[in-house]
């Protein structure tokens, strides 16, 4: 079947460009850097149609990779045609990464109930070379955490597959944005940056909801899986430069420990 509470096949994944750092990010306007000029075109709408359709029709949730501005903008228009052609239900449509957005398109993830699934610890990476490779004008939608936010959008954090993108580094990205290179000791575009608990919320209930799971992970309630970690110091109140250096000292997975560093220690 569909699996059980440790392992679950809910979806269907693909992407529509590349990345950033290898110019394979799909946008309207070329790459500016010293690279060249490069303009990937994202992945046709006619080549994922069916590809979507028959994700829709087994009632698999969709979730759309997408870096460039082109990429999320045809991520964006597949989720508004399939809603025209099948009509409404609950989809919770994703597009994963959503790093960089033209304006309007941070609207339509409100208007039109598409997740955005963010990696935030991504932005300290990116964060470096994005106005080399895309000007500061064109780059001050990127990782556009706080305007989806007040746009009213749904949105999710996770920690992709880099070595440093556990939630506490998440947490630390996306409340400070200093890049890894240490020129942005305020952050990297102050103004998109967000709340401790906001971003807790975007790690727990917002992924719970982007999983269809918030009836039973993401929170702690009664009749939810006591899926928890307990941590050394409390990240509401500490500084946020210090983030990083909050450490997990209990780890519970539907009620049954298994990371015990209190035990450990003798506390």
């Amino acid at each position: 079947g569909r699996g059980d509470d440790r392992f679950r096949v809910g979806l269907v994944h693909t992407s529509l460009d590349g990345t950033l750092a290898s110019a394979t990010a799909a946008f309207d306007a070329p790459y500016q850097d010293s690279m060249g000029v490069h303009t990937p075109n994202s992945s046709d709408l006619k080549t994922m149609w069916p590809l979507a359709l028959a994700a829709d029709a087994a009632g698999l949730q969709i979730v759309v990779g997408a870096v460039g501005d082109q990429a999320n903008r045809t991520a964006l228009d597949l989720a508004e045609h399939l809603l025209e052609r099948e009509g409404p239900r609950d989809r919770r449509f994703r597009v994963a990464h959503a790093q960089h957005l033209h304006p309007p398109d941070i609207a339509r993830f409100a208007t039109q109930r598409t997740l955005a699934s963010l990696l935030p610890f991504s932005a300290l990476h990116d964060g470096r070379w994005i106005d080399q490779q895309l000007g500061p004008q064109r780059g001050r939608t990127s990782f556009a955490v706080r305007g989806l936010l007040d746009a009213g959008a749904q949105v999710s954090f996770g920690s992709g597959r880099l070595h440093q993108g556990s939630p506490i580094d998440g947490i630390y990205a996306a409340v400070t944005r200093r890049t890894l290179d240490g020129l942005h000791p305020q952050g990297w575009l102050p103004e998109q940056r967000v709340t401790v608990e906001e971003a807790l919320r975007a790690y727990t209930t917002g992924a719970a909801y982007a999983g269809f799971d918030e009836t039973r992970v993401g929170a702690l309630r009664v009749g939810h899986l006591a899926d928890f970690v307990m941590v050394d110091r409390d990240l509401l109140t500490v500084a946020p430069t210090d983030i990083p250096t909050v450490r997990v000292v209990l780890t519970v997975v539907g009620g049954e420990i298994v990371l015990d560093r209190l035990r450990r220690t003798g506390l």
